[in-house]
């Protein structure tokens, strides 16, 4: 049988999807050792800074989009 992943993914921390997948973390949505916060954005910059943001978080940062997508029992995405 498929198992399913606990991660939470977001794909794309722009304007918009910085704030989202911050609020996933400061909420206690995702971020916790039981459901990571995996992410990926095309500036790989942003995903160390929304790490730098939330310290205490679990995020994992992924290469491509397809990682993430691949890990996570349900991603988000927030792509212009």
């Amino acid at each position: 049988p498929l198992k399913m992943s606990s991660a939470t993914g977001f794909v794309g921390l722009g304007i918009m999807g910085e704030g989202m997948a911050a609020r996933l973390l400061s909420e206690g949505v995702a971020g916790t050792e039981s459901n990571p916060l995996v992410i990926w954005n095309r500036t790989k910059s942003k995903c160390e800074a929304l790490q730098s943001k939330f310290p205490e978080k679990l995020i994992v940062i992924k290469d491509t989009a397809k990682e993430v997508v691949e890990s996570c029992g349900i991603t988000y995405s927030m792509l212009s």
